[in-house]
């Protein structure tokens, strides 16, 4: 149910793109179908970033949330538009009492090799200073490319900033 909107599928042959009850009906399901199994739901957290009011109103508060941003700049007076939304999606989650692992990328295809390295390291400090630790339960950091060999040094690099950003909160919080 991610992506579902015409922009990310304009060039598909097929298009799926769920909205108002349908999509909200099709996201109960794909819980119920979870929490049967015993697993507690996870999903992403852009449906906030548009639609904030109706996202709070019928998101249950046992579905762990992984908003995402991966630029650089967690400064809200230098981020305008988008930017500013998604970066202000962690602190209204955390607000409304969500459970969240924020996520953060160096994906050099979308940003271009060492472009944006600090992704993961400045979401930990920015998430890790606003959000609650009892709802705080991890980090999510992804190159977004293929396991595979041509792939080896981006994916090496994203390994090599989690640890640091892993390294440098342990060391402000002793945990």
């Amino acid at each position: 149910m991610d992506e579902e909107a015409y922009g990310y599928q304009q060039h598909f042959d097929y298009i799926v793109i769920r909205q108002n009850e349908q999509w909200w009906g099709d996201l109960y399901f794909y819980f119920s179908e979870a929490m049967i199994r015993g697993v507690r739901p996870w999903v992403w957290s852009d449906y906030v970033w548009n639609h904030p009011d109706m996202f709070f109103k019928m998101m249950p508060k046992y579905a762990i949330q992984s908003n995402w941003y991966y630029g650089e700049e967690f400064d809200m007076d230098k981020l305008s538009g988008g930017t500013k939304t998604y970066v202000k999606a962690y602190i209204d989650l955390n607000a409304e009492g969500y459970d969240q692992i924020p996520t953060a990328s160096n994906d050099a295809i979308m940003y271009g090799p060492n472009n944006n390295n600090k992704s993961i390291g400045n979401t930990v400090d920015f998430c890790s200073q606003r959000i609650d630790d009892k709802h705080l339960m991890g980090f999510l950091q992804s190159s977004w490319m293929p396991t595979i060999e041509k792939f080896r040094p981006n994916i090496m690099q994203t390994i090599e900033l989690t640890g640091e950003a892993r390294r440098k909160f342990e060391s402000k919080t002793n945990k």
